[in-house]
């Protein structure tokens, strides 16, 4: 289904309220469908749905199937999309991704480094490359 979504006549029409539901279902949706459906959202949603794209990056019940979400956010270019990726990297199935997210964000905040080189040590070997990617990009 988002597969056969994600095309330019689709953005922002009544397919966007039914990706959002998909996330939400009894039983919910397989993680590969979740990161197909997410990725579909980055597409398709417009401005307009920040809050319920800001709401899906926070709930961390959805693990790593909103990392997508949270480029959209970085996208939007809102300091208040920022912060919310800076807090959800604290959850592991999202934080390489979300690191990676990190560095696109224009201009990028002095006040970020002491939020992000905590994760210089972490055990994945991942999130440890894209921090000092990361750490590289910022100003001093």
């Amino acid at each position: 289904m988002s597969r056969a979504l994600t095309t330019v006549d689709a953005v922002g029409t009544e397919a966007v309220p039914v990706l959002f539901e998909q996330f939400y279902l009894d039983p919910p949706l397989p993680p590969i469908n979740s990161h197909a459906v997410a990725n579909a959202l980055l597409h398709l949603a417009v401005p307009s749905d920040y809050d319920r794209m800001a709401a899906l990056a926070m709930d961390r019940s959805l693990s790593s199937g909103r990392a997508a979400i949270m480029e959209w956010l970085i996208k939007q270019g809102r300091p208040d999309g920022l912060e919310i990726v800076v807090g959800q990297i604290e959850d592991p199935s999202v934080r390489p991704l979300g690191i990676t997210y990190l560095r696109r964000y224009r201009p990028l905040p002095a006040g970020l480094k002491p939020k992000v080189e905590r994760y210089l040590d972490d055990p994945d070997s991942e999130v440890r490359k894209q921090i000092k990617l990361t750490l590289q990009t910022l100003p001093a």
